[in-house]
């Protein structure tokens, strides 16, 4: 009876490690905001959700509609690590693995069983849930750098054991993956399809915005701060990390699906392996300069990630190698000397201008 009620308030008023500090990106619940100052804080995420949905399709050309449904894409594949590493402080190295379940699972349903889109993603993203389930089972036992080797070990199983079998991967390790259709809707565009993809990123931005003010994420923020505080609080650690493998297993894969759809055909072949380590590595870079804890830092970072490697250096033949070097160089800085990422750097530029406008008036 102790325990239960202890974890049903993980975060007590005389613990330390019961309320963690997280990222602006992350709120960390408490009491409640007036509702103007709710709606202050809301407003900007809006009207840059509504610009996003707005004005690239009525601006810009259909390769930069191409080139912003995968920066949505891979910053959803980057919100997934912000839930395993943001919220419980668990290192993985293998968030490409779950893209490429969810990917292939997703083109399979649609061509093999003529699944629909609206039913093949979802339960595409549902089948990567129990293999995210296992890495968090085994990584119960492990920390540091111990689950990062373990994490990139299941990795290099699932390159070799899955994405290179037919039984899997389809006939040339290649299998199709059409747009979808809806109510007379056409997604077979870009522009169209970017649409949709903005509105399913934006569901599960809300959905990880609500999940952050929770009784369940206080827990989650206690156990990645000190796990034997918030076990002595009665906290049930193993629970949340396996919640937070699960829901990073069943977003990646998710954006996996989306991935696929969007090529409009998944294959794991070629020189680099399209859900290999250096696409692992790409996704924890991305989260890791955007900011870790912060729900926006994936996007911001994914967004950098793209323009430098899909516009900037598209000519160079080595501009991916470059971009990946270059990407490099900036996650270092940024953990050197912003470990919150760029939304976290901005996000305290803002204070100080606004604490600055304070003081002139």
């Amino acid at each position: 009876m102790r325990a239960r009620i202890a974890e049903r308030v993980p975060a007590g008023e005389t613990s330390v490690a019961a309320r963690p500090q997280i990222s602006e990106g992350v709120p960390v619940p408490g009491g409640r905001a007036p509702a103007g100052a709710r709606l202050r804080r809301a407003a900007p995420p809006v009207a840059a959700l509504a610009a996003a949905a707005i004005l690239p399709p009525l601006l810009l050309d259909g390769v930069w509609n191409f080139t912003f449904t995968l920066a949505l894409i891979m910053g959803l594949e980057g919100l997934s690590i912000v839930l395993v590493t943001g919220f419980v402080g668990q290192l993985s190295l293998m968030p490409a693995t779950f893209v490429g379940v969810g990917a292939f699972a997703s083109a399979a349903l649609a061509t093999r069983l003529d699944t629909p889109f609206w039913g093949a993603v979802p339960l595409a993203a549902m089948l990567t849930v129990p293999v995210a389930l296992v890495i968090g089972a085994v990584s119960l036992r492990l920390k540091g750098l111990y689950l990062a080797i373990m994490t990139l070990v299941f990795a290099d199983v699932g390159q070799e054991f899955l994405f290179k079998q037919q039984w899997f991967s389809g006939h040339g390790n290649t299998t199709d993956a059409p747009r979808p259709a809806l109510a007379g809707i056409d997604f077979a565009s870009d522009k169209s399809y970017y649409v949709l993809v903005l509105l399913i990123v934006a569901a599960f931005i809300f959905g990880v915005w609500n999940l952050s003010r929770s009784r369940t994420a206080r827990a989650c923020f206690a156990v990645r701060d000190n796990e034997s505080a918030a076990q002595a609080m009665g906290v049930n650690i193993a629970k949340y990390k396996l919640l937070a493998f699960a829901l990073h297993g069943f977003i990646a894969g998710f954006a996996g699906a989306l991935f696929a759809h969007w090529q409009q055909s998944v294959s794991a072949g070629g020189q680099r392996p399209t859900f290999g380590l250096e696409a692992s590595l790409t996704i924890v870079f991305l989260t890791i300069l955007g900011g870790v804890r912060s729900i926006w830092g994936p996007f911001a970072g994914a967004a950098i990630w793209v323009i430098l490697v899909q516009r900037l250096l598209a000519g160079s033949p080595n501009g991916q190698s470059i971009a990946f070097s270059v990407f490099g160089l900036l996650v270092l800085l940024t953990m050197m000397y912003r470990p919150a990422g760029l939304v976290g750097w901005l996000g305290d530029a803002a204070r100080a201008l606004r604490r600055r406008a304070g003081r002139v008036a």
